[in-house]
């Protein structure tokens, strides 16, 4: 039995926020992650590795190792989110990323938060994950300038190294390979955590006043789903993905010191996409003896509505590596998310080559549903409006503004599956400063 003012379940880039706002402030903290550490400090991002510091192929290659197909199968004749991928590393996503980290337009945030209110809490994540612009280099330099509207990406690095949920909460209590599996409630509160340790297979119980649930877009809802809570929510529901066009194209090798290009084409009215430019190999194969520096891949996300159809279906036939039901997909876009998909992959196209040459086999396409990695609206926030209605199916949103649960008392949840709008934006930061929020208020309280 273990215990602590509040438990976060989840060592992501989300759950390390919020382990140390709280702590920050005074909490008793802990965090419980079923990942397995890697990298030291437990939790540091794979870029921050000795071996790779001078070799980001190495980087890529271990990314590409870790990221484990999430889906069970397909429930339907519609098409499964076939890409979605999670990994079962201790910090999740968060020592993976690509540490890109742009604010959301203004028509992409929640209107539920004012405008000035979404500027601090931008400002505190920014901080938080070390947010500054990426260096310039001769190869930056040229990218931006052969595209209208570029400029040097947000990036998660301070000069030294590169921002995980070590280097956010590196003094955190940490209880890793400790795995979830259920919720304990009484009523309208959460009594405890179940917790089994992978590495000896001993149950453990954890306590708190206050729990998080900062899992991901999918374990979150699983977890919530295996512990029975939210079953008149919709939990799941409105399953989000910004599908993604790719492209590589060639750039001049430049000086052995020129830093790494790191640029964006932020999304705006009349552009349909958020464009992501970056030295990495993900997409394809190289090309035998190519330099994989000269490599530029482009990621253009296209945004999609949140229709409540779009949705993760659980059971308990299928369990994953930590023991959480695994999810099934039914997931489909529009007509109209269909034509703006097609006018980013013209768009990524006319792109690359004004950039320069395409790689072989590095022409634009568009990537399986899911590529992004970025799941989103599947515990959203809102309002908890019925329109009037009143079945529970009308119920529009899992937490509150500021991420509880609702009709639960101790119970709040973090990460991107909070987002509820249709954004093409890397949605990082934002899961971040929503997490400032839910941090600050169970100060309060």
């Amino acid at each position: 039995m273990t215990g602590a003012d509040v438990a976060v379940i989840g060592f992501g880039v989300i759950g390390a926020v919020l382990a140390r706002c709280l702590a920050d402030r005074g909490a008793d903290v802990i965090v419980l992650d079923a990942g397995s550490p890697m990298a030291w400090p437990a939790g540091s991002h794979l870029r921050n590795l000795p071996a790779g510091r001078d070799d980001p192929a190495y980087v890529n290659d271990l990314v590409r190792v870790h990221l484990r197909r999430a889906a069970a199968g397909a429930t339907t004749s519609r098409p499964a989110m076939a890409a979605a991928r999670t990994t079962n590393l201790l910090g999740g996503m968060g020592v993976l990323w690509n540490c890109v980290a742009p604010r959301l337009a203004a028509r992409e945030r929640w209107p539920g938060i004012e405008d000035e209110e979404w500027a601090r809490l931008y400002r505190r994540a920014e901080h938080l994950l070390r947010v500054s612009p990426s260096p310039s280099g001769r190869r930056q330099s040229a990218v931006i300038s052969a595209l209208e509207g570029a400029g040097p990406a947000p990036i998660a690095f301070d000069g030294r190294r590169w921002t995980g949920p070590a280097e956010i909460a590196r003094d955190v209590k940490i209880l890793a390979q400790h795995a979830v599996r259920k919720l304990d409630c009484r009523g309208s509160r959460v009594i405890a955590a179940e917790a089994v340790d992978l590495a000896t297979g001993r149950a453990r119980t954890v306590e708190a006043d206050d729990f998080i649930v900062a899992a991901g877009g999918l374990r979150t809802p699983a977890l919530l789903w295996a512990s029975g809570i939210g079953r008149d929510l919709p939990v799941g529901n409105y399953l989000t993905d910004h599908p993604l066009s790719y492209a590589q194209v060639l750039l001049d090798a430049g000086p052995a010191d020129d830093p790494d290009p790191f640029a964006i084409v932020p999304a705006q009215a009349g552009r349909p996409f958020h464009g992501v430019l970056l030295t990495d190999a993900h997409g394809s194969p190289l090309v035998e003896g190519l330099d994989e520096r000269r490599v530029l891949s482009l990621y253009w996300y296209t945004p999609t509505e949140q229709r409540r159809e779009n949705r993760i279906v659980f059971t308990e036939a299928s369990g994953d590596a930590f023991g959480l039901p695994r999810p099934t997909f039914e997931y489909s876009l529009s007509a109209h998310d269909e034509a703006r998909r097609a006018d980013t992959l013209a768009a990524i196209e006319a792109a690359g080559e004004r950039i320069g040459a395409f790689t072989p086999g590095g022409r634009p396409r568009q990537l399986t549903a899911g590529s992004s990695m970025h799941v989103m609206g599947t515990s959203r926030i809102g309002t908890g409006s019925t329109d009037g209605a009143s079945s529970a199916d009308s119920v529009d949103s899992v937490v509150d503004g500021y991420g509880r649960v609702w009709g639960m008392d101790n119970l709040h949840l973090g990460g991107t599956g909070l987002l509820p709008t249709a954004t093409a934006t890397n949605p990082t930061l934002t899961a971040a400063a929503l997490a400032v929020r839910t941090a600050e208020h169970l100060n309060r309280t």
